[in-house]
C-alpha cells in the first residue's frame, strides 16, 4: 500500500470518528458544553492528525527499507552479472589463447613436415639424377670401350690381312728355301721383340689406350 492510500484510509477513519462523536453526542444546551465539546473535537481532531503523521513516518520508513532492499537487491544481481560477464571474458579469452597456442603448434608442425618433405624429394630427385647421369656415364663407356674393341679388332684383322697378301706375293717371288720360308712365317707373327720399329710403333702414348682394353 502506498503512501496516498494509506493517507486516505487514515483522512477516513478520522472523519468516521468525528462522525460518530458528533452523531453520539447530544445537541448543545450551553455555550459551555459548546466550547467543552470543541475542546474534544479539536483534541481528536491533533490525535487523528499526529495518526496521520505516524502512518505517513512508518510508510516513509518503509518504503525506504523497500528502496533499500530493492537497491541491494539490483546491486547483488548487478555485481553477479559482472562477476559472469567477466568469468565469461576470462573464459573466452583463456580458450582463445588456447586455440591460438594450437594452432601455431599444427602451423609449426605442418611447416616442419612440409620442410622435411621437400627436403626428402630433393634428395631422391638429386639421388635419381645422379643414379641417371652415373647409368649414362656407364653406358658411354660400356659403348666407348664396345667401339675401341671393335676398331681394334678391326684393326687387327686388317693387319693380319694385309700381311697375309704381303707374305704371299713374297711367296710368289721368292725360292722355295726352308730359311726363306722361315724368315716369311717370322714375318707373320711379328712383336715388339722381333721388331724394335713395329715395337716402337705399337708403344707409343696414342696406342697406350688400347692396351686398357
Amino acid at each position: 500500500m502506498d503512501t496516498k492510500e494509506r493517507a486516505s484510509k487514515l483522512n477516513k477513519q478520522v472523519a468516521q470518528v468525528a462522525a460518530r462523536k458528533e452523531v453520539s453526542e447530544q445537541p448543545a444546551t450551553s455555550l459551555s458544553e459548546i466550547l467543552v465539546r470543541a475542546e474534544r473535537a479539536y483534541v481528536a481532531y491533533m490525535e487523528a492528525q499526529k495518526e496521520v503523521a505516524r502512518a505517513y513516518r512508518e510508510n516513509e520508513l518503509e518504503a525506504e527499507m523497500a528502496y533499500k532492499d530493492s537497491e541491494l537487491q539490483a546491486k547483488n544481481a548487478r555485481d553477479t552479472t559482472i562477476r559472469l560477464a567477466l568469468k565469461a571474458r576470462e573464459e573466452a579469452i583463456e580458450k582463445a589463447l588456447k586455440a591460438r597456442e594450437e594452432a601455431i603448434t599444427q602451423a609449426e608442425q605442418a611447416y616442419k613436415k612440409a620442410i622435411e618433405q621437400a627436403e626428402m624429394a630433393y634428395k631422391n630427385s638429386q639421388q635419381r639424377a645422379k643414379d641417371a647421369s652415373d647409368e649414362k656415364i656407364r653406358q658411354a663407356l660400356r659403348t666407348y670401350e664396345e667401339v675401341l674393341a671393335q676398331a681394334w679388332k678391326k684393326r687387327d684383322e686388317t693387319t693380319q690381312q694385309a700381311w697375309k697378301i704381303y707374305a704371299k706375293g713374297e711367296l710368289a717371288r721368292m725360292p722355295h728355301e726352308p730359311e726363306t720360308i722361315e724368315s716369311i712365317e717370322s714375318i707373320m707373327t711379328l712383336s715388339s721383340s722381333a721388331d724394335p720399329v713395329l715395337g716402337e710403333l705399337w708403344h707409343n702414348e696414342q696406342d697406350a689406350v688400347y692396351d686398357q682394353l
